[in-house]
């Protein structure tokens, strides 16, 4: 898949799932392009599109050729929309081709749902800046992965998201677990931030993570988790916990787990899943002395 583009891809596209299958090495991926061919109108013959462009245009020229001022107009209405669908076309051919190396081989394109679907490529073709477009071409791989991973809420906010708001988020990211349900945690402690040189992250990150609806925060209070069988994975690392009842005896009901005064919004655990930020291995070590400091027994 090193040289595929669009145009390859709409050639390939004629000799069904099978010569796709081939040609991507994954028949999951070929099936999400079978599943977007029609939105990106990789089906039409790209000779068709061009004649019934040049005839189309040429019924304007006609049409207009007694009004020069109808003329003019109507021409720079036309190049805009041309250069404007052509802008669009190119955001969303890349955003597809980044998505097909991330498809699983048990993935279910085909249940995508088609108004799921139709809003992705409305919001998605007017994004040009490669950080978002690897958000969205997670989002589609992570959709066709496991439809209904992703909901319209997320798709609506991440087509608002600014290239410095991804960044940030991003950078937040480095401090997210997963806990035994495989659910995203943000567990930043006050101490992280006010050793920003360390670990990397500044207030204002929050902030602006904050402004875009992908975290809430909570400078009153700190989250404190609680349940049975307590685990926590660090990118890859996990972490069981428990609490001392008796000498040597433990329990796996866990209680007033700290884990910092920040949540993760619905949006932003959705993003958090495919935004993935770099490990800081001395953030995870003092994460792990502190719930040893109020009694939590953990165990990797």
């Amino acid at each position: 898949m090193e040289n595929l583009d669009a145009e390859s891809i709409a050639t390939l596209i004629k000799g069904g799932v099978t010569t796709l299958s081939v040609a991507l090495g994954s028949k999951p991926a070929a099936m999400l392009i079978e599943k977007v061919s029609s939105a990106l109108g990789w089906y039409t013959e790209p000779k068709q599109i061009v004649r019934k462009a040049r005839a189309e245009a040429a019924a304007t020229l006609i049409k207009a050729e007694a009004d020069q001022e109808v003329k003019s107009l109507e021409q720079r209405v036309a190049i805009r929309v041309a250069n404007e669908e052509l802008k669009h076309q190119r955001n969303m051919e890349s955003i597809v081709i980044a998505a097909l190396p991330n498809i699983s081989e048990d993935a279910m394109p085909g249940e995508i749902d088609d108004d799921w679907l139709n809003r992705f490529f409305d919001k998605c073709r007017l994004v040009s800046n490669e950080e978002v477009q690897y958000l969205w071409s997670h989002i589609l791989s992570g959709e066709a992965n496991q439809p209904g991973t992703f909901s319209p809420r997320t798709i609506q906010m991440l087509s608002v998201l600014t290239k410095e708001e991804a960044l940030a988020f991003r950078r937040i990211c480095s401090f997210v677990w997963t806990d035994e349900d495989r659910k995203p945690v943000l567990i930043l402690r006050k101490d992280v931030l006010e050793a920003y040189e360390i670990y990397n992250v500044q207030s204002t990150d929050l902030y602006q993570c904050q402004e875009a609806g992908l975290v809430v925060l909570n400078h009153l209070d700190e989250t404190l988790l609680h349940g049975e069988n307590v685990s926590f994975s660090y990118f890859g690392r996990q972490f069981n916990m428990a609490t001392l009842i008796e000498d040597d005896e433990y329990s796996a009901q866990v209680d007033n787990i700290p884990v910092g005064f920040v949540k993760l919004t619905l949006e932003g655990r959705e993003l958090a899943r495919i935004c993935t930020g770099e490990p800081n291995w001395d953030y995870m070590h003092n994460t792990v002395k502190s719930w040893a400091k109020v009694g939590i027994i953990v165990s990797e």
